[in-house]
């Protein structure tokens, strides 16, 4: 198997992998929808069945993120023949935004930064 086919063999599991993700936290999202917003002070009351779903979502959320940036994202580029020696992740959106992957570099990053703040609070 040829490096670019062994690329894209990987690119296809990991989007198998981000799709089997999307729909776990589809689902998720829609069962928990009745505690959507949910205010710092309700979140303290919740019964710890609700509060383990809400925490399973997030980390959904998080390995959702984690497979789109770090590997599908990467694996398009590297598909497409683009050198990813140094790129940061804003150059990586960047890519992503021009090739019409996401429609707006600055609001990935957004999403990546909130992502980064709920996982480390």
């Amino acid at each position: 198997m040829t490096s670019h086919s062994s690329t894209l063999a990987l690119l296809a599991e990991n989007l198998k992998a981000a799709a089997a993700v999307a729909t776990s936290v589809t689902d998720s999202a829609d069962t928990l929808a009745d505690r959507f917003p949910v205010a710092p002070d309700v979140l303290k009351t919740l019964p710890t069945r609700d509060k383990l779903m809400l925490y399973g979502l997030l980390k959904m959320v998080e390995s959702l993120q984690d497979l789109l940036g770090a590997r599908i994202f990467r694996g398009l580029l590297a598909v497409g023949g683009v050198d990813l020696t140094g790129l940061l992740p804003r150059d990586i959106a960047n890519q992503m935004e021009a090739m019409g992957v996401v429609d707006s570099a600055l609001a990935w990053r957004s999403v990546n930064d909130l992502r980064n703040r709920l996982a480390h609070e």
